[in-house]
């Protein structure tokens, strides 16, 4: 399977904890990610490595459901994703430092 890639870097004038209640709350996702909509944890419980998530991923006009689960989550400096199941397979981390 390929994943798909990519690496950035934003300096911000926030808190570093800000950063993270943002980031890490999933209800967020689709304000940072433009393809991204209706983002809504699925998993109960309190959050953390192993928690799951879904979204709608619109794409050249073609709206795809994505589900994710978590694989990094230490608060609060990284946060870690992957796809379970959809269309786009991507894995990623974010570090705030």
């Amino acid at each position: 399977m390929k994943w798909i890639g990519a690496s950035a870097e934003l300096v911000m004038d926030h808190p570093v904890e800000a950063v993270w209640e943002f980031v890490s709350n999933i209800e967020n996702f689709g304000r940072w990610v433009d393809a991204v909509q209706e983002p809504k944890w699925t998993s109960e419980g309190e959050r953390g490595v192993g928690s799951t998530y879904e979204s709608e991923y619109v794409w050249s006009g073609k709206t795809s459901h994505v589900e994710y689960e978590v694989t990094e989550y230490e608060q609060p400096s990284k946060f870690g994703s992957r796809t379970t199941a959809g269309r786009y397979p991507y894995q990623g981390t974010i570090t705030i430092e």
